[in-house]
């Protein structure tokens, strides 16, 4: 037996493990102090689809929290695929709110409608690298935020004040990007993959963190300190340690990558360092041009394959 196959076996194994954990667990308990509603709501018990779920977080999220700078093309599928989803959950909460609830099937919907999103997010975010590293950057500010908020530092804002701080700290992630690249890329993808981790740990372990950052995105009733159960803190210290593995293994052996003309903010402003070379516009087509002379071609000796071809 290889090696590539038995990591494929011990993948597996691990996908049935959790499958078999999921529909095994007990019902879990709606969070003291905190109204259930959306993926952890209160009447919700521990189904196949919120093991799916999980599992796709948890496992995401590891990839993306130690990958993050060293693996860049999956790194910006996940991207992708963490940003759509995300909007995709906020829109269909609205619509909980808004017009009806889903009933006992809403895991399933979640599920089947986040999903096809996330993979098209992902793949169109790996169309476009300067949007990829501009969302990366929110998105690690967007974390923080929601981190800070779930501390009981929001219960004090109102709905327009909670806007505003996400925002802000959205735009200091973009910002961050521009100046230095390679370290905000690599802080933004450990700790957000670890935020992502734990908030799939949360769907099977069922503490409260999960309620706890919906309220925190959705603001119209945000968390006091003392409503959040104690074990969601612990929660919340595995993600600061998470991510602060996922930083040290993703700067041990990487060296800071050279400006280039990727970089969004050559990209969006133009300013090209004397290192690198101008970026290319207008691509020139490479074909000859039918009236153009001919012309001897050095470096490559011609001659010198002919007569091997004519023996």
């Amino acid at each position: 037996m290889t090696l590539g196959t038995l990591q494929t076996l011990c993948v597996l194994a691990s996908f049935l493990a959790f499958a078999v954990c999921t529909v095994a667990a007990p019902a879990p308990q709606s969070s003291p102090g905190l109204p259930g509603y959306g993926l952890a709501a209160a009447n919700a018990t521990n189904s196949f689809g919120y093991g799916i779920g999980g599992l796709i977080i948890v496992i995401s999220g590891f990839s993306y929290c130690f990958m993050g700078k060293k693996a860049y093309g999956p790194s910006v599928f996940l991207c992708g695929f963490f940003t759509t989803g995300i909007l995709s959950f906020i829109l269909l909460d609205v619509c909980q709110q808004r017009w009806r609830r889903f009933g006992p099937s809403a895991e399933w919907i979640y599920l089947i409608v986040i999903t096809p999103l996330s993979l098209i997010g992902g793949l169109i975010f790996r169309r476009s690298n300067q949007l990829a590293v501009c969302v990366m950057g929110a998105l690690h500010g967007f974390v923080w935020s929601v981190m800070i908020l779930f501390t009981g530092l929001g219960q004090s804002f109102t709905q327009s004040t909670h806007i505003v701080f996400i925002l802000a700290f959205v735009c200091v992630g973009v910002t961050s990007v521009f100046f230095m690249e390679h370290m905000a890329l690599v802080v933004g993808t450990a700790f957000g993959g670890a935020f992502f981790v734990v908030v799939g740990a949360d769907l099977f372990a069922c503490t409260g963190l999960a309620e706890a950052v919906n309220l925190c995105m959705d603001g119209s009733s945000l968390p006091g300190s003392g409503q959040v159960p104690g074990i969601a803190w612990g929660l919340l210290a595995a993600f600061v340690v998470l991510g602060i593995a996922g930083w040290y293994v993703q700067t041990r052996s990487s060296a800071p990558m050279a400006n280039n003309e990727w970089n969004p903010a050559y990209w969006l402003f133009g300013a090209i360092p004397p290192s690198a070379r101008p970026p290319v516009w207008f691509p020139q087509p490479t074909a000859k041009a039918e009236d153009a002379m001919n012309g001897p071609v050095l470096g490559f000796p011609y001659e010198k394959y002919l007569n091997w071809f004519r023996r």
